[in-house]
């Protein structure tokens, strides 16, 4: 069994899958990998086979083997068509090698019996027909910047062309050049001749725009001249003409005056008539509704939230005044007497603060070097009874309170009357 490149497996890869696929009715990639290891590897039918029966019954395993290698057989014929093409394509270029290298032989045996007087000769054969191309390529030159209404050359130039290349002494291409030049001389020769281009009528300049004192056009004598006006040809401003046109004939046909003169006329038919105006477009911001119906939640939400606190404030008892008292400090800690010497100064002053004209006497035993954490005291500003906020009761809750007092104080009567004296 021949072996096939790694490019032709991937090829045949997706037929197996396809074969697996048509044969099982679902996609099984194991089978496949099996498959592909079996033929990469070089197994033969039955070795195949029997590498399949571990995944598929024998019958079936068989069966797939045969159309897998059916495959690989046309794979490999496939192969050696290419292969022959390919070796068919080489002798062929061999073949052109070995006539070319034939012919190159011959043709240096015949360059081999020139003589050095013929070898001469083609030298300066070829050195008198570069000097000649050169002079008829100057010529062409001169032709070309020469303008066209310049004097024809001589007729002697014609004729020098065309033996020239009768001779073989111009190119291809040069040759062609003096062609057309030559003829495009006799073209305007002939013409200079029969005198056509004397009779050709040079366009006239434009007439000057000459106005009056009043502003309308005039002619060198004097008269008016009627300008031709461009004629419209859109038809939107054919259409916005007519409209014009229209408008005019109108207001000349009959003015208000002479309808009012008339025996059966209408005052109110000058009358307008209200009429509705359009109705513009109005185009909102991108995000404009999307603002008020978010300020329209916050607005729920907030009244929701005052509704709240309200109600905690009725069931507790706490209104603002209530608060405001809490906050505002008590009368007996704002008229508290003002100290001689602070707390803080008292431990390095010896003898409180000194007057403006007293130094400043430390206790220097109780300065050191040492940074001191002092002990965290309670501020001499705080009240020293807990301060509790006064509770203050809706008429409600007052009249609730004195029913349930009543209440008590008759439940302690009707107590005392079953007890007895």
């Amino acid at each position: 069994m021949s072996y096939l490149t790694r490019k032709e497996i991937d090829e045949m890869k997706p037929e197996i899958e396809k074969a697996v696929y048509k044969f099982l009715g679902f996609a099984e990639p194991a089978i496949v990998t099996t498959a592909v290891n079996c033929i990469v590897s070089g197994y033969d039918k039955r070795k195949t086979a029997d590498k399949l029966s571990a995944l598929l019954e024998d019958k079936k395993a068989m069966k797939l083997t045969d159309k897998v290698f059916t495959m690989y057989e046309d794979v490999k014929a496939l192969q050696k068509s290419k292969k022959r093409a390919h070796a068919e394509d080489k002798e062929k270029d061999k073949d052109a090698k070995k006539s070319k290298m034939a012919d190159e032989p011959e043709n240096g045996n015949a360059g081999n019996t020139l003589s050095p007087d013929k070898i001469k000769q083609m030298m300066l054969n070829a050195q008198r027909e570069i000097e000649e191309r050169k002079r008829a390529l100057r010529s062409i030159k001169e032709d070309d910047m020469s303008p066209i209404h310049s004097q024809l050359k001589p007729r002697e130039s014609l004729p020098l062309a065309s033996s020239m290349y009768s001779q073989g002494l111009l190119s291809k291409t040069d040759s062609d050049k003096a062609r057309k030049l030559a003829a495009l001389q006799a073209q305007i020769k002939n013409k200079l001749n029969s005198g056509l281009l004397n009779n050709v009528s040079v366009p006239d300049k434009p007439t000057p725009l000459i106005l009056d004192e009043s502003g309308r056009t005039v002619d060198i004598t004097g008269k008016e001249v009627q300008l031709t006006q461009v004629v419209p040809t859109l038809k939107a401003n054919i259409r916005a003409k007519k409209r014009e046109e229209f408008r005019a004939q109108l207001q000349e046909s009959k003015g208000p005056e002479e309808i009012q003169d008339t025996h059966f006329f209408d005052t109110r038919i000058g009358v307008k008539a209200a009429s509705r105006s359009k109705r513009a477009l109005k185009f909102h911001e991108p995000g404009k509704f999307q603002q008020i119906a978010e300020r329209i939640r916050m607005k729920a939400q907030l009244e929701k939230l005052q509704n709240e606190i309200s109600q905690i404030a009725r069931k507790t008892g706490i209104s603002s005044a209530t608060k405001l008292a809490l906050i505002a400090p008590k009368t007996e800690a704002l008229n508290e007497d003002v100290p001689n010497v602070e707390w803080w100064d008292s431990v390095i002053l010896i003898n409180g603060y000194p007057s403006s004209d007293e130094s400043v006497q430390i206790k220097t035993a109780t300065i050191t070097n040492l940074v001191e954490h002092p002990t965290q005291m309670r501020p001499p500003t705080d009240p020293l009874k807990p301060a509790y906020m006064p509770v203050f009761l809706t008429k409600k809750e007052r009249k609730k309170l004195r029913r349930q007092n009543r209440r008590e104080a008759w439940k302690e009567e009707q107590e005392k009357n079953s007890i007895g004296p």
